[in-house]
């Protein structure tokens, strides 16, 4: 992905580091661009600012599937029950279908 997505979104975090989509966009970058400790970093500070951004669960997930495939489920896990009290439920038919595959690949 281009970098003058990176530097605005470093730019925007600069100005605001708690903003929730920031984080999770630059996340995203940073897993586009193949900077694995970044996105880590990223993914990290959006679930110690807030527990309830529920769109981090589902791609922290996936980004930990074949690193760390035991966070993986219990991310899963905790982004259902926050879809079921958000009334997400094509969010947490897309986790279902995430926990049933890293399931039977663990």
């Amino acid at each position: 992905m281009s970098t003058d997505r990176l530097q605005q979104l470093e730019a925007m975090y600069a100005e605001n580091p708690k903003e929730l989509f920031v984080l999770y966009a630059l996340a995203l970058e940073h897993v586009k661009l193949g900077n694995e400790e970044q996105s880590l970093e990223y993914f990290e500070n959006v679930l110690s600012v807030s527990r309830s951004y529920l769109p981090v669960f589902y791609q922290y997930a996936v980004f930990l599937h074949d690193k760390d495939i035991q966070k993986a489920i219990m991310l899963c896990h905790e982004g259902i029950m926050l879809a079921s009290k958000q009334n997400k439920s094509k969010t947490k038919v897309e986790l279902l279908s995430l926990l049933a595959y890293l399931s039977d690949n663990n």
